[in-house]
């Protein structure tokens, strides 16, 4: 398990009138639970990003599972990750998150098109959407 501390010195200001200027919160995560996926369309390209996520819906950057990609009507051109330890063939239909996430680009049949993109991932709840 990795530590991470991080140690902020700031100088206090009171905002105009004495409001809040900014706010911020950091949360620590629980273990890898469930996918989340959400997608960029731009006509028959799709940028499809998966995380990884604990029970809260938080992503855990530390996770490292296996995720698989199935597509309905669509060619999935491949994925990626921001980590560069997976070796995987780039258009390999699975590779290993990095980070909590993977990033998925698929084709559409034309621009009009209604498909169905499904990821899953041992011990994890999967997940699908339709672009």
């Amino acid at each position: 398990m990795r530590r991470v501390v991080g140690v902020f010195e700031a100088a206090y200001h009171v905002g105009a009138a004495g409001t809040v200027a900014v706010t911020d919160s950091l949360f620590t995560t629980g273990r890898p639970y469930a996918l989340r996926v959400s997608a960029e369309r731009d006509g028959t390209l799709a940028h499809v990003t998966v995380e990884v996520v604990d029970e809260n819906g938080i992503r855990v950057p530390l996770a490292d599972n296996m995720i698989s990609c199935i597509t309905d009507g669509a060619e999935l051109l491949g994925l990626e990750s921001p980590g560069n330890t997976d070796m995987s063939h780039p258009r390999a239909s699975s590779r290993r998150a990095a980070d909590g996430r993977v990033l998925a680009y698929v084709v559409l049949p034309d621009a009009a098109a209604k498909v169905r993109v499904c990821f899953s991932s041992p011990m994890l709840e999967g997940a699908e959407i339709e672009l």
